[in-house]
């Protein structure tokens, strides 16, 4: 099923990701990457697929590695580690996040 098939290209598109940010805009495969970058975005746009918007955590889109104390209030997503996606209302990944413990 495309769901499948999709679980196994998301580890791809986080290693793109990360190449993105850490290679230099100036760079010539910078450029590379981010046409590849690009292209996965498109398909992931023409089957449906969307990044989960997560502001505060929800167990059923977010797994919690961290809770860390926080000026922000209890159970806020203060980073996202991995992100999440849904094709169209299933939950493919949850997005890895940490979350504020609050304040202590």
């Amino acid at each position: 099923s495309t769901g499948l098939v999709l679980k196994k290209i998301f580890p791809i598109y986080d290693h793109m990701t990360f190449a993105l940010h850490s290679l230099d805009p100036q760079d010539n495969q910078y450029t590379g990457f981010r046409l590849v970058f690009e292209e996965f975005e498109k398909i992931f746009k023409e089957l449906g697929v969307q990044e989960l918007e997560v502001t505060t955590f929800d167990p059923y889109t977010c797994l919690a590695i961290n809770k860390v104390e926080s000026d922000k209030p209890e159970n806020s997503v203060l980073e996202i580690i991995e992100k999440g996606f849904k094709l169209h209302d299933k939950i493919l990944r949850p997005a890895k996040v940490v979350i504020s413990g609050g304040k202590k």
